[in-house]
């Protein structure tokens, strides 16, 4: 099955992404329940010092009422159950939804205005009747004064345990949300770190690798030796350039036979392996090239075959060869006339036709570079024809067109 760096990266990308959210969510979510834990925690606390100071305020009304009634003294308490404190919570809004505590609500509000209404009446009592107002007073509003101060007992009570709860989840709050904290953030870290060593390991290190071994191309070197095998997206490239590199030096090797077979004098030779692709116009020239070249010279040497070997003959194929060369590879012919002789360092009859031969074609055309005599060495050697050729010569040394009459 083929590992797909692509895949695996994704894979792990999406997995320290998923990670680093999951962190964020977490976190948001446990800062929400800390906010509305602290929200809950300071309604608890208004709670109890409300009860509290309700307690304490209505016992200084029932001493302020006790004053009025055995000392003569004025009563300054309030005697509309609204405005004290304990009033403007029962009147008000209840700040909490605790079942318990709107349950003793329910009881304190009936109990709290018959207490402050009761003040009244003990008030105008006393006007006419000092003993049965301290007898209400002893009676009925201490008793009801007992039963509310009870009932804010059972609140503060109530108000300490939901405030200890507060406390509570607050903890486990803050707790959970270090431990999912850590957690999300050592996950994330793993599959960076997972990340991070796929890359280098499995991506970076194999194209430093191939891009090492690859160096040799730029030197001309076609052998290249990539040994990184995967079965992944770069393993896929190393087999292609592999490839690659394999079907061009084979057609490096094809051309080198066909040049060699050619400076062998072998003209008639084709490509011997099947080029592909942009390759095959290489394919198409070489063939092109060589059997043109072939045809041409089968020519020249058919032509040589009909012609008889005398100077006058000689010069006819020295021009014909001059024309030919020119018209098919577009060089500037230079002919030379060989013999075992170099500008007359030797005599015979041989000699003497090859000397007439190039008078010939001198004469019939001067605007070609035909000479001799020369030996070979002369005719291609331009430190051999400085030697021996002591006159002025456009070929000698420097010939790239060859007649000979006779090798003997």
């Amino acid at each position: 099955m083929k590992n797909s760096i692509k895949r695996s990266v994704s894979i792990r990308v999406v997995a320290t992404l998923s990670a680093t959210l999951l962190l964020s969510f977490l976190t948001s979510f446990n800062i929400f329940r800390i906010q509305t834990t602290q929200a809950e925690t300071q309604q608890a606390n208004a709670l109890l010092q409300r009860a509290q100071q309700a307690e304490t305020a209505h016992y200084k009304w029932a001493s302020g009422l006790s004053n009025a009634l055995y000392t003569g003294a004025e009563f300054t308490g309030s005697i509309d159950p609204t405005t004290c404190v304990l009033g403007q919570w029962l009147y008000g809004e209840a700040y909490t939804e605790d079942p318990q505590v709107l349950a003793l609500r329910s009881q304190l509000e009936p109990l709290h205005k018959e207490l402050h209404e009761s003040a009244t009446h003990v008030l105008n009592t006393m006007e006419t009747s000092p003993e049965e107002a301290q007898a209400y007073y002893q009676d009925t509003i201490l008793t009801n004064l007992s039963t509310l101060v009870g009932l804010l007992d059972q609140v503060v009570e109530r108000g300490g345990e939901l405030s200890e709860v507060c406390n509570a989840k607050m903890d486990s709050t803050t707790t959970t949300m270090h431990v999912t904290a850590g957690v999300c953030l050592l996950l994330a870290l793993l599959c960076l770190i997972s990340l991070i060593q796929f890359v280098m390991r499995k991506v970076i290190k194999p194209i430093l690798h191939i891009t090492e071994r690859s160096r040799q191309l730029q030197e001309g070197r076609l052998e290249l030796k990539l040994d990184y095998e995967s079965q992944n997206e770069l393993g896929d490239l190393c087999r292609i350039l592999r490839n690659s590199m394999a079907l061009i030096d084979s057609y490096v090797a094809d051309i080198n036979q066909i040049l060699d077979q050619v400076s062998q004098g072998d003209f008639n030779v084709s490509t011997f392996t099947d080029y592909i692709g942009d390759f095959r116009s290489i394919q198409t020239s070489i063939d092109s090239f060589t059997s043109t070249l072939s045809a041409a010279l089968e020519g020249i040497k058919a032509a040589e075959q009909r012609i008889s070997q005398n100077a006058d003959q000689l010069a006819s194929i020295a021009i014909a060869a001059c024309d030919t060369v020119r018209a098919l590879v577009g060089w500037e012919p230079r002919c030379a006339l060989l013999s075992y002789s170099t500008c007359g360092s030797g005599e015979g009859p041989l000699v003497d036709k090859v000397v007439e031969a190039v008078k010939i074609a001198q004469n019939r055309r001067p605007d070609l570079a035909i000479d001799g005599e020369f030996q070979l060495d002369s005719a291609i050697s331009p430190k051999v024809a400085a030697k021996k050729v002591r006159r002025e010569s456009r070929v000698a040394g420097r010939a790239n067109i060859i007649i000979w009459h006779d090798l003997n």
